[in-house]
Formats: C-alpha cells, structure tokens, sequence
C-alpha cells in the first residue's frame, strides 16, 4: 500500500525506463557510481513503481508486515531493472543544501509477542570428497528448547 493505494510488486522488472547519456550522470562522491554505463557512456533511469508517505508492506502477512513512513515522501523502485541482484528498493531524495538532520523515516515492523522462527537446515556439498564426512548444521531460534539428535545418537539441547 503507497498512501492507502494498493499496489502489486511485479513478478518480472517492468518500470518505465529511459536511457539518458552519460554526460547527464550525478557526479559522486571520490568517482563512485551506482550508474551501470554497460560499457556505452550511457545509463538507465527507472521511474518508480509508486510514490508517497505511508508505505505498509505485506500487510496480509503478520510475519513480514512493515510500515515506512516519511513527511519527504518515499518512492518505491524495482531495482531488477538495473542489476540482476537487487529487487525493490526504497528511496527519498535528500534535499540540496540543506544540513544537520534532512530526511527522517519512521520504520515500524510488526512484531508477533513469543514468535520463534523456524528451525533452519545448513549444509554444503561443495569441496567435499565422495567418502568425507559431510556436516549438516541446524539453527534454531535463541528461544527454541528443542533437542536436536544427531545421527550417531547424541542429543544437544
């Protein structure tokens, strides 16, 4: 939800993009950039999915409920466009010339009283040889009490 509106996050990358030259780009601090040229002096400008105050992520879902709120306005970007690792991305436009304290956001997630996340299984199949011993590691959440059993028979609590 942006400002009460419902919106969907979209399954693939589809915001409006223009490609702008490179002469257009921000100049950053010490040469960085968060520009991808693609090796062509040019770049990608995106327009956000959706723009306004009051953010409240997956409200269907007490587990990952979370409400972003800023009086600067926030806007709401799929960074897939840009980058194949990075998915939605959260932003405010800081304003210029401004100093001290210029942009505040209020996050609020929801949280369950007693909630305990789920047992997690780790394990790796990389660098082992065909008669090692593999290792599994589970992890539970500090507040679990369950016994684990491994399989020659221990038991860890």
């Amino acid at each position: 939800m942006a400002d009460g509106k419902p919106r969907i996050f979209p399954k693939y990358p589809s915001s409006k993009a223009e490609i702008r030259p490179g002469a257009d780009k921000i100049p950053q601090f010490a040469g960085h950039t968060t520009f991808d040229e693609r090796g062509r002096g040019e770049f990608i400008v995106t327009d956000p999915i959706a723009a306004g105050k009051t953010f409240v992520l997956a409200q269907e879902d007490t587990e990952r409920l979370v409400k972003v709120k800023s009086e600067a306005g926030i806007m709401l970007f799929d960074g897939r466009n840009q980058a194949q690792n990075v998915w939605f991305i959260l932003r405010s436009l800081l304003p210029a010339g401004k100093t001290g304290s210029v942009l505040t956001w209020y996050l609020e997630p929801n949280a369950i009283p007693n909630w305990k996340r789920q047992p997690v299984i780790g394990f790796s199949q990389v660098c082992y040889t065909p008669g090692q011993k593999k290792v599994a590691v589970i992890e539970l959440d500090q507040g679990d009490n369950i016994a684990v059993i491994s399989a020659s028979g221990k038991v860890f609590e």
